[in-house]
């Protein structure tokens, strides 16, 4: 019992250490850093604004020669 409740204290602060290391460098690098359980995320920033996908969609039907 002893052992087991060593292996769960020792486990608890490996964990407890290695977060807090994985803050202290997000916090250095001023932005997220996925957690290795955690999926990528896409970066939203790079999708195109509404304005863009409508100036993207009347200059393709120009191109057609549609009109809306």
């Amino acid at each position: 019992m002893e052992v087991f409740l060593g292996i769960l204290v020792v486990t608890a602060a490996g964990f407890f250490a290695y977060m807090s290391g994985h803050l202290v460098e997000e916090s250095k690098k001023g932005k997220k850093i996925p957690l290795p359980w955690e999926e990528k995320e896409e970066d939203w920033d790079m999708l195109p604004d509404v304005e863009d996908l409508e100036k993207i969609v009347e200059r393709e039907l120009k191109k057609l020669n549609i009109k809306e």
